[in-house]
């Protein structure tokens, strides 16, 4: 429904006679219109879990497009749900400039303002919330050239956000990746991602007991894939992660490289660089057979009962 013209009024004066009108009316842009239109993936999980070497290998695919890490999506989701009576146009503004001037959009290598003229002329119908962010992953895509029939996202950050997500996306598919927790805080603390192996610790339990408790919600949407059978057996892990995405694999898609100088930010950290190799299986154990036995014992008084839950710990 569209506002009814009105006199000429200041900017400031219109906006706010705007924003009543359609609250008065009961007027707010949906999370979704159509739900079965939209059905990306979500890479959740703790970081430093294998969640970019998966990336690369889904990306392979030449339908299946996972840009550079957002790091926006839950502050952009409930930007949008505090501000849905406003006008379209200040809210498409509004939605693609957080993604805009968030400190890692150089490596989308992009530039926003084709994709907002053209959501500004988005039909009523399917104005929502999804519409856009649907647009933004696609239009990733087409800036390079990728014909997308399936996008994802792999930011770990998600991980906090799956409530809003889940909302926005009510047919998304998650895929968690869960890794020994003395690897990942040895990772973290390695690669100066984190200030201290307790830190790391504390924030990969947290992930882990979140994804898990999303996933016995939502079983359905859910799978669970571990990082050491990933990289023991990439083969058979790929066909059920294909499967479950309902994909066709190509064994192509473990070994191959050549698509990831188009990967932006990959190219751009040093804490990728492995990702750049063939996959191997030298790792597990990596942080386990570099940390002290005191900062073990540490680390095992702190997290001890989760690595236990999943499998870490005898």
């Amino acid at each position: 429904m569209l506002l009814p013209k009105m006199p000429e009024f200041s900017a400031p004066l219109y906006d706010l006679l705007s924003r009543a009108y359609r609250l008065l009316f009961k007027m707010k842009y949906p999370l979704q219109q159509n739900v079965s239109d939209y059905q990306p993936f979500f890479i959740i999980g703790s970081g430093r879990c294998g969640s970019t070497l998966l990336r690369r290998m889904l990306d392979a695919h030449p339908g299946v497009h996972i840009p550079p890490e957002t790091y926006v999506l839950g502050e952009v989701i409930r930007l949008y749900m505090r501000n849905r009576q406003m006008d379209w146009k200040y809210i498409v503004n509004t939605v693609y400039a957080v993604f805009e001037f968030s400190p890692e959009f150089d490596k989308f290598e992009m530039h926003m303002a084709p994709l907002v003229h053209r959501m500004w002329h988005a039909p009523e119908a399917e104005r929502s919330l999804a519409y856009l962010l649907d647009a933004f992953y696609r239009y990733h895509g087409e800036v390079h050239n990728i014909d997308v029939q399936l996008w994802g996202d792999k930011t770990p950050q998600n991980t906090f956000d799956l409530d809003v997500i889940s909302k926005t996306f009510p047919k998304a598919k998650y895929l968690h990746l869960l890794r020994d927790g003395v690897d990942v805080a040895a990772s973290f603390v390695e690669r100066g991602l984190q200030p201290d192996l307790l830190v790391a610790a504390r924030h990969w339990q947290r992930t882990v007991n979140m994804s898990q408790s999303f996933m016995e919600a939502n079983p359905d949407a859910c799978i669970e894939v571990r990082y050491e059978d990933l990289v023991r057996d990439p083969q058979s892990q790929m066909q059920s992660i294909c499967h479950f995405l309902n994909i066709h694999f190509d064994e192509k898609m473990i070994r191959s490289l050549e698509h990831t100088q188009g990967m932006g930010d990959l190219h751009a950290y040093e804490h990728y660089k492995k990702v750049l190799g063939p996959v191997s299986d030298k790792n597990i154990g990596l942080g386990r057979r570099n940390l002290s036995s005191d900062d073990l014992e540490v680390i095992v008084k702190v997290i001890g009962p989760s690595l236990k839950k999943f499998g870490y710990l005898d």
